[in-house]
């Protein structure tokens, strides 16, 4: 499998990733710090919609071991924050981290990632939670056969 191809297809996902495990003999296979703007509208919990806008910031590096591994971690830093059109307000700031690793020779492979974004009402309405889910799987030709997104908000 072309382990350039698979680093590059689980950054292609937009979570990041930062060394895990590295050693004097890893080699750094992809890094790719970057901020996303994010100016949307979602259903709130109050049965209005709420104008979101924010940041993310992603920090993407992916290490190749001695033995040809993969290791990634991923950081997302949020800063998030939306009104819905009657004043109910929702402010979010956190971190999501995971890791993941692929075998020298694991192919096909399989990455799953979730994030979660807490949006908390500022007057006592439940808050927004919103649940990101990507699954991302590669053939041992390092196409990418399957990539799904998934987003969830529940009220809490």
């Amino acid at each position: 499998m072309d382990r350039r191809l698979l680093a590059l297809a689980i950054a292609g996902l937009a979570v990041c990733a930062s060394a895990g495990a590295a050693t004097a003999e890893s080699r750094l296979v992809f890094r790719n710090p970057f901020v996303q703007h994010i100016n949307d509208t979602e259903a709130t919990c109050t049965g209005e919609s709420v104008d979101i806008t924010g940041l993310l910031r992603h920090n993407v590096v992916i290490v190749e071991d001695a033995n040809g591994g993969l290791h990634s971690t991923y950081a997302i830093r949020y800063t998030l924050e939306g009104t819905t059109t009657s004043g109910t307000r929702y402010l979010g700031r956190g971190v999501n981290n995971g890791t993941e690793y692929f075998a020298p020779g694991d192919a096909p492979a399989n990455g799953t990632f979730q994030s979660i974004f807490r949006l908390i009402s500022t007057d006592g309405s439940p808050n927004l939670i919103v649940n990101d889910f990507f699954h991302i799987t590669v053939n041992a030709s390092g196409d990418v056969t399957t990539f799904t997104q998934e987003l969830d908000v529940v009220c809490r």
